[in-house]
């Protein structure tokens, strides 16, 4: 059976549309439900930005275990208007709402992710019994089949094709997605529907020029796709986070 968990992000469409926001959904027409419903209720988390009794912002984030829930630097780094003195809540799938504090962080600009940790004493107990999550040992390749993981549900979605990637080694791969995504989705977990692991988290949308050449009349093509940080700097961060 094939659905997607949207019914969740009620309250949350509900502040995107008076806050005058853009879209929530992703804008990619063929982006299906994923199958595996399990991941969203078991590991996907949605982030509050709360500025007192003020929602200042809304994101997504990642429960890896040990108390540490991952997602994007840009979400909690409080440099965007109205957020400067916000402070971080994870809303778990039952709507239990926790503070959380940033451990780790990295620079929007190159490092997009973050570290969470919740008091243990404050986990949810389905939560705390789940295993941590798996991290991929390689990276996503040219137009495979991916899952885009948060506390509000989960859809099906694909590498990108135009935006390859030669990482160390000599492997080539990708870290960016087919699809654009809107607010709200960053710090949603990509994960491998081959593999069962997680592969990334979505940072931002991104738009790259290309010339063409050999022709008489050089063209200019532009193509969007949705930037994630992938293997790499995520087991950096993470490791630091647990040492």
């Amino acid at each position: 059976m094939k659905y997607c968990r949207i019914n969740r992000l009620m309250p949350y469409l509900t502040w995107l549309w008076l806050g005058g926001c853009a879209h929530i959904q992703p804008d990619e027409a063929n982006i299906v439900p994923m199958v595996n419903a399990d991941l969203p209720e078991k590991y996907g988390v949605m982030i509050e930005n709360r500025d007192g009794d003020r929602l200042a912002g809304f994101a997504s984030g990642i429960w890896i275990g040990d108390g540490l829930i991952l997602t994007a630097a840009h979400v909690v780094d409080n440099k965007d208007p109205g957020m400067t003195n916000s402070h971080p809540y994870v809303v778990f799938a039952n709507f239990t709402s926790v503070p959380a504090t940033v451990v780790k962080i990295g620079v929007r600009e190159n490092f997009d992710l973050a570290i969470l940790r919740i008091s243990t004493e404050q986990i949810p107990k389905s939560v705390r019994i789940l295993p941590s999550l798996l991290i991929c040992n390689r990276y996503a390749i040219a137009a495979e089949e991916l899952d885009v993981v948060n506390g509000s549900g989960a859809v099906e979605t694909r590498a990108a094709v135009d935006f390859k990637t030669l990482f160390k080694g000599g492997q080539e791969g990708t870290e960016y997605l087919s699809a654009t995504f809107g607010f709200g989705y960053s710090g949603s977990g990509i994960f491998s529907r081959k593999d069962h692991c997680l592969m990334g988290i979505i940072s931002k949308k991104e738009e790259q020029t290309t010339k063409t050449h050999g022709t008489r009349w050089p063209l200019s093509i532009s193509r969007t796709g949705t930037r994630f940080y992938g293997i790499d700097e995520i087991k950096e961060i993470v490791d630091a986070a647990r040492k």
